[in-house]
């Protein structure tokens, strides 16, 4: 519910412009295909804190 609300504050604050919302749509969309799926990624394992 949060990405309309947000996309259309910029398409309102870009003054209309479609090109805006577009890009960081893409942006989105990309930066969800480059990082982790699930948040035990991030989390450190026994063997990344034993050195």
């Amino acid at each position: 519910m949060a990405g309309p609300i947000l996309w259309t504050w910029m398409y309102n604050d870009a003054s209309g412009s479609v090109l805006a919302v577009a890009v960081f749509h893409a942006g989105i969309n990309a930066m969800g295909s480059t990082t982790p799926r699930t948040w035990l990624y991030w989390l450190p394992t026994v063997s990344q804190t034993r050195g």
